[in-house]
């Protein structure tokens, strides 16, 4: 008999609620009422390459009390064009693997150990998948008071200090698993999921990312610039080579990261101190872009695609080493030594003269759609794959018109920083 795994809120039962439920309620118990609501319907979404499903649970219990579960659902996405994605990027099956595999070979690699540490994901209660698609059920970090950070203001240095701080202690827990396997090839295989290359289809986005920000320069008088970029692309006239080079396993310090940092994928918990509102933890979520390579890349992923230029100025070099102190603390614990490979000064280079480039052509495609306006963004749910060229030359013309301040700023001062590193 086929699984059974709902596409939508109104598809969402109490049958399958008591499946997701029956590992975390001991004894008999019954779903008695539920709420299902979908949350990436129209143009400003939380998920793009899935529907988002809040769910409450409400549960009797045998012994006659009450629990309320408030749970969300990431499902696969209702637009043909996001499925195909979906399918593509295998986006389902490597965010399930990281739940119930990788997660698993972390915990067992710290069997012995006086404290079990863990990545600050948030909890996996389900997963499930047939044939034709998938759902992970997760609690509702809402619901407890975590939210997104306003994408068009960029990250700040608290902000960013929370992230690189949870990154660094992931990038140790699995690095850790990895030497604990003692036989690498073998670590793999139980991890082949997330060996396949996510991004295989990626080139001529990153090309298209790259033309249309040397357009939006020239049109902004800064020929400077966009020279540069030209001069880059000549260099590299399939710049996804490039990327797929750099993103793909990559010395000794590769291991499995998280793949996707940038703003959206980071939910904070926030607090009042001394009258002003102050982000105090953070949980990374969407694990669907994980991978095995260099951590930095991780890094260069979360600076250039969310960050302004005058953040990076004042607090870069003080966030590596906050992010280098998290891994080596973390290893610490572990009790396991840091390797030379990844002294400070080894991953600081790794970062500029390697992890950058890559954190470059990403943001070259990332900022302009992160900062569109709600007029200008691509309703996902009705996109179809025959829209795409004329739907491209109409997002071309409304980036390189160059209206939008906060997305010619960002562009501006990337570019200028990159030239700065001798990245072009």
């Amino acid at each position: 008999m086929e699984i059974y795994v709902p596409d939508s809120a109104e598809s969402v039962t109490q049958t399958w609620l008591k499946d997701v439920l029956t590992l975390h309620i001991p004894g008999e118990f019954e779903v008695t009422k539920h709420d299902a609501k979908g949350l990436t319907k129209g143009k400003m979404r939380d998920g793009y390459l899935s529907q988002m499903v809040a769910i409450t649970a409400e549960v009797t219990t045998s012994d006659g009390k009450t629990l309320t579960f408030h749970l969300m659902a990431k499902m696969f996405p209702a637009g043909e064009f996001q499925r195909k994605m979906v399918t593509l990027t295998r986006a389902f099956d490597r965010e399930i693997h990281v739940y119930k595999e990788l997660l698993r070979q972390v915990r067992e690699a710290q069997a012995g150990n006086a404290k079990v540490l863990e990545p600050a994901f948030a909890k996996c209660y389900h997963t499930c998948a047939n044939f034709s698609q998938s759902a992970i059920v997760m609690e509702d970090l809402k619901a407890t008071g975590y939210r997104m950070h306003d994408r068009y203001a960029g990250l700040d240095f608290e902000h960013c200090q929370l992230i690189v701080k949870e990154l660094g202690r992931f990038h140790a827990l699995t690095y850790y698993t990895k030497v604990k396997q003692g036989n690498i090839e073998m670590f793999l295989c139980k991890n082949a999921p997330l060996l396949v290359e996510p991004l295989q289809n990626f080139g001529p986005i990153l090309a298209m990312g790259m033309n249309n920000i040397t357009l939006l320069l020239e049109g902004q008088e800064r020929k400077d610039l966009s020279e540069k970029i030209k001069a880059y692309l000549a260099k590299h006239p399939d710049p996804s080579e490039t990327f797929y080079a750099i993103t793909g396993p990559r010395g000794p310090m590769s291991t499995f990261v998280h793949g996707d940092c940038w703003n959206n994928n980071m939910m904070f918990r926030y607090e009042t101190k001394e009258g002003k509102e102050v982000p105090v933890e953070v949980k990374p979520v969407d694990l669907q872009i994980s991978r095995y390579t260099h951590p930095t890349n991780d890094l260069a992923y979360l600076f250039y695609t969310s960050t302004n230029r005058d953040m990076r100025d004042k607090h870069l070099e003080s966030l590596l080493k906050f992010y280098h102190n998290s891994f080596l603390e973390t290893m610490q614990t572990l009790g396991m030594e840091c390797p030379d490979a990844y002294s400070y000064d080894e991953m600081k280079k790794e970062f500029f003269k390697v992890s950058a480039e890559a954190g470059f052509l990403c943001a070259c495609w990332l900022i302009p759609a992160m900062l569109m306006q709600e007029e200008d963004a691509v309703d996902l749910d009705t996109l179809k794959e025959s829209d795409m060229k004329n739907l491209m030359d109409d997002y071309q013309e409304k980036i390189v018109k160059g209206t939008n301040k906060k997305i010619v700023d960002r562009i501006v001062g990337l570019a200028e920083e990159m030239i700065e590193l001798g990245v072009i």
